[in-house]
């Protein structure tokens, strides 16, 4: 008899390093894990292989803390088994792959085979079926790419309507919702999309071709009317064009501050003592912003170079308390930032490269276009001052100037003090000085 499970499901790319994907390409180490077939494979409409990754017994990392603290203390040490169930279906004259996920079975993937944003265009259109859906959300993380990278995460403590959770349709990259779906008999009554989909159907294993199918067509219905927004940043999907962009990316990493490495989820921050990356393994550091990658590469005794392949191997790694791994991601899969192709925009984010949807940046050009040019002369700046210095300049260019840079107010609304400007003009206008992206 079929009963609630709670499932983790990814979709997997067609294709993975320009092959075709299979059960056995997209595991990251396939010597590693052990594979099994279905028993009876002809009483299911569907092709499966179950992976599992058994660790060796090992005591927790904790337990070092307490060594001889404690009388006829014994932690014991335990194994952890970590599984990924493989389904291939035939649907709409495809032959998609899905990935359950067990424990930690999604790191058992290969990170560019998972289909990146599936799970969140599943889980808005299973939410909003229809006009009437609205107060369904529980929880919703965004991101905002900017000079400074912002994960945010809200959680409602009942369901409520999307904008409840002040997302800014303008700038912000919505990662994950959490909600209820409209069709809770098959769904379950709790239904999570990011890059996978966790749901709580009432299945058996002969059912998951079903359920494979359709979260298929679900996927297939496109992007609901509400987040056409979600669409200013289309995922790269083509192999030729991304292999072009990770070129692009590491000459821009190798000479400039355009591109850096941000942490690609969100963590619990009190759980980490310091960081490092594996191709500096002296240099600790608090926090990845902290990392200068191409200084310090250049400052070894033996100099190494920014590549692609590099990108790869190397590993950003979070540390706890006991110098044990919490965490561990490729640098690539660190990436972070903006630049163009050509005379298009991309943005990379988590190592995965999105087009700026082009009417995006015309109708942005266009409302730019309608400001008035400033009737404020400031001077021009003489080789590249630092800002402050050039603030100086600027306030001291006019009698109706006053500078006000580095001079700032406290407002109840804030918990920071604020700089109001840079230059304040008799008439009152605020003169805001920056050289880069943006300002606060």
């Amino acid at each position: 008899m079929a009963k609630r499970w709670n499932l983790s499901l990814y979709r997997l790319r067609e294709t993975v390093g320009g092959k075709e994907s299979d059960f056995l390409n997209v595991i990251r180490d396939p010597k590693s894990v052990k594979i099994h077939d279905p028993a009876q494979p002809a009483t299911i409409d569907f092709e499966a292989k179950l992976v599992l990754s058994v660790s060796k017994s090992e005591e927790p990392g904790w337990a070092e803390l307490f060594d001889d603290d404690f009388a006829n203390l014994k932690i014991p040490k335990v194994k952890r088994v970590d599984g990924l169930l493989l389904v291939q279906v035939t649907v709409g004259g495809k032959s998609p792959i899905f990935a359950f996920s067990f424990g930690q079975g999604r790191h058992l993937l290969k990170p560019e085979a998972i289909l990146p944003s599936h799970g969140l265009g599943v889980a808005l259109n299973a939410m909003y079926r229809s006009a009437d859906d609205r107060d369904h959300i529980r929880g919703v993380d965004s991101k905002t790419i900017d000079q400074n990278v912002f994960n945010t995460r809200r959680q409602a403590d009942r369901r409520t309507s999307f904008d409840s959770f002040l997302v800014d349709t303008r700038h912000d990259f919505l990662r994950s919702i959490v909600g209820k779906p409209s069709d809770t008999d098959f769904w379950g009554t709790r239904l999570s999309g990011s890059h996978g989909l966790s749901a709580n159907p009432e299945v058996d294993f002969s059912d998951l071709g079903g359920f494979c199918r359709k979260v298929y067509a679900t996927f297939a219905k496109g992007t609901p009317d509400d987040f056409r927004w979600t669409q200013t940043l289309q995922p790269v999907d083509d192999p030729s064009l991304k292999t072009k962009l990770l070129a692009k990316g590491v000459d821009v990493l190798s000479g400039s501050d355009d591109l850096n490495f941000a942490i690609p989820e969100i963590i619990e921050w009190d759980e980490i003592a310091h960081f490092a990356v594996t191709c500096l393994p002296d240099l600790k550091f608090i926090d990845p912003e902290d990392l200068d990658l191409r200084a310090s590469l250049s400052d070894l005794d033996k100099p190494k170079k920014i590549t692609l392949g590099n990108l790869r191997k190397w590993k950003l790694e979070a540390f706890n308390q006991n110098d044990a791994v919490m965490h561990s991601w490729s640098l690539l899969h660190c990436l972070s930032g903006q630049f163009n192709l050509g005379t298009e925009t991309y943005v990379v984010s988590d190592g995965e490269f999105y087009k700026v949807d082009p009417n995006f940046l015309t109708a942005l050009d266009t409302f730019v276009g309608t400001i008035d040019d400033t009737k404020y002369a400031l001077p021009v700046a003489e080789e590249d001052p630092p800002e402050g210095d050039y603030n100086a300049l600027a306030a001291n260019s006019s009698g109706n100037y006053l500078l006000l840079d580095k001079k700032t107010v406290k407002v109840t609304s804030q918990t920071s003090p604020v700089e109001a400007c840079d230059v304040l003009t008799a008439d009152g206008a605020f003169i805001h000085v920056k050289r880069k992206l943006g300002s606060s």
